[in-house]
């Protein structure tokens, strides 16, 4: 009997049509699912890397006020040791007589010799700035779109079977179209490339020795300083509070400039005050330190600091409560128009810190921004919302450069870069 051909090839292709049909709606889905999934991991790993710079910038920042060389500070953040310096330091500055000299006595006497050079050394000449970012580091690298779908949709074993395949390629690029139309073009690789890539640093080239106390001598000295007892200084006491403050709320404490709290801060949480925080620093050294010495002890001091993170949580989340609370309440036409606002400020250079009026520091602005982005549902949550803003706000600000260089106008970004 001879065989139908026509009639076998064309039931083979109603089968395979089925097949087709399903293959390519699994590997739609699984392409959706990897791009959920990378705009969750990829904003939370660069914040997760923001978070770590800003983490050795207060590090730095505190051991700087200890007159230590920005080298100096870069041996001990490259060498992963500031927590412990900084604690060293810190207890070596809150005593006085015969315990402070007995702490300083392995420094010959001096905190400047917390690190120690080679002979030979010469200043790098470095800026803490510059220090941090090679410390720091960034993210690099990362898996490219083809590579993250190579292995999909690629058994071909003959002619009919690729006929008869879903084309991988055409269903990334055509997914990757609808998303980059509400998270912006470039927000997948962005984001992929964040949550697949490795923080890479950059060596300072700096061989210094930190000091490290000698266990047994410390042991010794600690001995005469019981938690328990009053021994902390009034001193030292403010100093660790204030630095708590900063680390809060981002701020910052140096024995030379103070405290200094964001501004972006105050507007936004009005009881986030300086008076305010440092009314509970003063009452509180003032009820706790010892009537006869005005010293106070550890567990005092952790009490004051407790008393601070308890009032700064409750007024910063009661804030933050309402402003989501008015969002939410906007009308899809509202919030438009609010967005647009901020686009506006930006052009305006109305985005800084200089006070002017109308004018919003950009912390405010990108977190303003983020919440209307997820009221119009131009972003899955807040974490990936702050990225667009980001971008957003990047993008809006070389328009604007462009703009203004094609009149002739004078373009100062300095105060506009988040």
């Amino acid at each position: 009997m001879a065989l139908n051909f026509g009639s076998f090839v064309a039931g083979f292709a109603r089968q395979g049509t089925a097949d087709f049909e399903r293959e390519e709606t699994m590997v739609s889905n699984l392409v959706s699912k990897s791009f959920d999934k990378w705009l969750v991991d990829g904003p939370a790993a660069h914040k997760a890397q923001r978070a770590r710079k800003k983490e050795l910038r207060r590090q730095a920042k505190i051991l700087s006020s200890y007159n230590l060389s920005p080298d100096k500070v870069g041996v001990i953040l490259e060498q992963g040791r500031a927590d412990e310096v900084i604690k060293y330091l810190g207890g070596v500055n809150s005593l006085t007589g015969n315990a402070r000299k007995a702490y300083l006595e392995p420094l010959g006497g001096d905190i400047g010799n917390i690190v120690k050079f080679a002979d030979g050394y010469e200043e790098s000449g470095m800026t803490i700035d510059q220090i941090i970012n090679k410390v720091g580091g960034k993210i690099s690298g990362g898996m490219s779109l083809s590579d993250a779908f190579a292995d999909i949709g690629q058994k071909k074993e003959n002619t009919l079977a690729n006929l008869l395949s879903p084309n991988v390629s055409n269903i990334v690029s055509k997914r990757k179209k609808m998303y980059e139309s509400i998270y912006g073009k470039g927000s997948i690789e962005s984001a992929l490339s964040s949550a697949t890539g490795t923080i890479e640093t950059e060596g300072l080239g700096l061989s210094g020795q930190v000091f490290t106390p000698d266990p047994e001598r410390s042991a010794v000295i600690e001995k005469t300083l019981d938690p328990d007892k009053d021994f902390r200084t009034a001193s030292y006491a403010q100093g660790v509070t204030k630095n708590y403050i900063a680390s809060l709320i981002g701020g910052r404490y140096t024995q030379n400039e103070g405290l200094f709290i964001p501004p972006a801060i105050t507007k936004k949480h009005n009881a986030i005050t300086k008076a305010n925080l440092l009314e509970i620093v003063n009452k509180g050294i003032a009820s706790k330190a010892n009537t006869k010495t005005g010293n106070l002890s550890d567990e005092s001091i952790a009490e004051i600091n407790q008393e601070l993170k308890n009032y700064v949580d409750q007024n910063m989340n009661k804030q933050i409560v309402q402003e989501e609370t008015r969002v939410e309440g906007l009308s899809i036409e509202d919030a438009s128009n609010e967005l647009n606002a901020l686009k506006s400020k930006v052009s305006s250079k109305l985005v800084n810190d200089s006070g002017k009026p109308g004018s919003i520091p950009y912390n405010t602005w990108q977190d303003q921004y983020a919440r209307l982005l997820v009221k119009l549902k131009r972003a899955p949550n807040i974490d990936v919302a702050k990225t667009l803003a980001f971008k957003e706000f990047t993008a809006l600000t070389k328009q604007r450069k462009v703009r203004e260089q094609s009149i002739g106008t004078e373009d100062d970004m300095s105060t506009m870069q988040p």
